[in-house]
C-alpha cells in the first residue's frame, strides 16, 4: 500500500508528517507511536507550530510536545516543521525564533530532536495571506528562516510542494 523505489541509485526511507489533525483522528487523541515504528516508519516530522494563513497569528501545534516525546521514545528519528506564512524576512525570522524557543524549552525538559527543522511555506489559493508574495520575497523568507535555525545549532530544511518549489522559490538561491 506504499509507493516504493526499487532502484539502486538512491537510498530511501519511509517517514510521516504529523500534526494535530492526526491526533484528533486518533483514539483518545493519542497516536500509537510503537505501532507507527512497527509499521516501518523511519522518521517523523512533527508540526511544532504555525502562522495562521488568514490572521498571521503564531500558534503552537496542540500536540507537538506529546508527539515529539512519544516519537523519540519509540525510537523514531524526529524532526519538526513550522507551517509558515511569512510575508517579510522579519516575519520569517520571528517564525524561526518561535520554533527555536520551543525546542530550547523541550531541551530543558530533557527532550532533544534528532532530525531537521523544516520551513513549510504554503499557498493554496487567494485566502492565504501569502498570496501575491513575490518569488524573491518567498525565497528570502525561506533563506532567513533556515539561516536563523542553523545559527541556533539545528539542521534546517525546506518543505515545498511543486508549485511553491518551482514557482515561488529561486532554486539556485535556495541551494
Amino acid at each position: 500500500d506504499r509507493l516504493v523505489y526499487s532502484g539502486s541509485a538512491f537510498r530511501t526511507r519511509f517517514g510521516i508528517d504529523v500534526s494535530a489533525y492526526q491526533n484528533r483522528a486518533s483514539e483518545n487523541e493519542t497516536i500509537d507511536w510503537t505501532a507507527v515504528r512497527s509499521d516501518g516508519v523511519d522518521f517523523a516530522m512533527i508540526r511544532i507550530g504555525l502562522r495562521g494563513y488568514s490572521t498571521g497569528k503564531l500558534a503552537e501545534d496542540a500536540f507537538y510536545r506529546q508527539n515529539i516525546r512519544n516519537s523519540l521514545n519509540a525510537g523514531i528519528e524526529t524532526g519538526v516543521y513550522f507551517f509558515a506564512q511569512a510575508i517579510t524576512v522579519e516575519e520569517a525570522m520571528e517564525e524561526a525564533d518561535f520554533v527555536i524557543e520551543r525546542l530550547r524549552t523541550l531541551e530543558s525538559e530533557g527532550l532533544q530532536i534528532n532530525g531537521p527543522v523544516a520551513y513549510d511555506w504554503e499557498m493554496h489559493d487567494s485566502s492565504y495571506r501569502v498570496y501575491g508574495t513575490t518569488p524573491e520575497m518567498a525565497t528570502a523568507c525561506a533563506i532567513a528562516f533556515c539561516r536563523r535555525v542553523q545559527e541556533a545549532g539545528y539542521t534546517p530544511m525546506i518543505y515545498a510542494g511543486s508549485y511553491v518549489g518551482y514557482m515561488k522559490y529561486d532554486q539556485g538561491a535556495i541551494a
